[in-house]
């Protein structure tokens, strides 16, 4: 099944469906957020030209997944101060998981990050769960395994191929919403564009990516 993957911006009926998706799953490491805190705070981040930035995957006019691109995550964390940018906020929806939408999103991300002039990319999630062996799969490296925040955690890395940061020779039209969106690195699409899914994807969670801890007042979710 063909899925559409593109900003969360230009899907802004959505927004408040990825907002509940991860307050749900991560709600609980905010003690003092609100579900309509974290809504504000993902608005805030739901273009896809920048870091912050928030991919949403679309079936049949429906959300099925979202992921994030920020700049830094794993705050207080002195050994991954100087990594930079992370994925995070991976989540596909629980009647959609199993059909290679989680892969499709962290591709669309990696090729995103790389239009934006990255050579690597980082997240981190909780040891030896599904997520992490979904990671792996997609060519993901451990780095380093480490407590953070009370959990187990692997931290890993991807090298993803690097293009010039939006150059204007190198931008797009999307004729179907008008907006300009850059080119992104062979295999990885176009943001927006349309792209094959496969079947065989794990539990889509990307474990202790949100939450107020990780963030300054007025800015969450991540």
């Amino acid at each position: 099944m063909d899925a559409v993957v593109g900003a969360l911006s230009d899907y802004p009926g959505f927004l408040p469906v990825v907002a509940r998706w991860h307050w749900q799953e991560w709600g609980h490491t905010d003690p003092g957020g609100t579900p309509r805190s974290w809504e504000a705070g993902l608005a805030r981040q739901a273009d896809a030209d920048q870091i912050p930035g928030t991919l949403v995957a679309v079936v049949h006019g429906a959300p099925v997944g979202a992921v994030c691109l920020v700049e830094h995550d794993m705050p207080g964390h002195e050994a991954a101060a100087g990594f930079s940018p992370w994925m995070k906020g991976l989540f596909v929806s629980h009647a959609e998981r199993r059909r290679g939408y989680g892969a499709l999103l962290v591709s669309r991300c990696e090729a995103w990050a790389a239009a934006l002039g990255h050579e690597s990319l980082y997240l981190y999630t909780e040891r030896d769960s599904g997520a992490e062996q979904l990671y792996r799969r997609l060519g993901w490296q451990i780095i380093r395994q480490c407590q953070y925040d009370g959990m187990a955690v692997t931290v890993m890395r991807k090298n993803i191929f690097r293009q010039p940061a939006y150059p204007s020779a190198q931008r797009a039209i999307d004729s179907s919403r008008g907006r300009e969106r850059p080119h992104l690195p062979p295999g990885g699409g176009r943001v927006g564009v349309r792209g094959s899914v496969h079947a065989g994807d794990e539990h889509c969670q990307h474990r202790g990516e949100t939450g107020a801890r990780e963030l300054p007042a007025g800015d969450r979710p991540r």
